[in-house]
């Protein structure tokens, strides 16, 4: 996975809560599980669930990592260690009153909350296109309130109940190969000359 990471572990997030959503008795239908700006929502959107990536950063608890090795003469260089934060929003739809559409919105986001905190991670090898040996956790945080209205004021949209989710580590793998030439090894005899008399 080099470029295509943060896409690759968006798609998983949302097909996570697709696959959980897939109950005739739940509030949201998978269809209506979308990666998407609130930017983008428009009157007659049936999003109930949209996915946004609005901040992506280095992950600084991440320690020093190796090179890794590409066959037996080359080596590559460390990935870059990233955090993913998410605005995770619901939605009324656009056919429910004012009482029925925010009550709906509490059960999606409840089922958004309800599947991060009993998944907690992603298993790379179980997830699409993701390479890497370490496992992705799911952290459902604090972001504080005045941070999240400035995000709904950039785009320009009218506030609906969210959370932001951080995902983490995610690893962008770097393209920079290096060779090297491995030491032969050699058979290195050693006399014993005789006693002198």
């Amino acid at each position: 996975m080099t470029y295509e990471a943060i896409r690759y572990v968006s798609e998983a997030l949302v097909d996570l809560l697709k696959e959980t959503a897939d109950y005739p008795e739940l509030p949201v239908e998978p269809d209506e599980i979308e990666l998407i700006s609130p930017a983008d929502i428009g009157p007659n959107s049936t999003v109930r669930i949209g996915f946004y990536p609005y901040r992506v950063r280095k992950d600084g608890s991440v320690g020093s990592m190796n090179t890794t090795p590409v066959g037996e003469s080359a080596k590559r260089d460390p990935p870059l260690p990233i955090t993913i934060d998410y605005l995770v929003t619901a939605y009324p739809r656009d056919d429910e009153d004012n009482v029925t559409g925010t009550i709906g919105q509490q059960q999606a986001l409840g089922l958004v909350l309800q599947t991060l905190n009993d998944v907690g991670i992603l298993e790379p090898e179980e997830t699409e296109g993701i390479e890497q040996d370490t496992r992705i956790g799911l952290t459902i945080t604090n972001a504080p309130l005045d941070e999240v209205f400035s995000l709904w004021a950039r785009f320009d949209a009218t506030y609906q109940p969210s959370v932001t989710v951080e995902v983490s580590p995610v690893m962008i793998h770097s393209i920079n190969e290096a060779e090297f030439s491995r030491i032969a090894e050699r058979d290195v005899g050693v006399e014993r000359k005789p006693d002198s008399e």
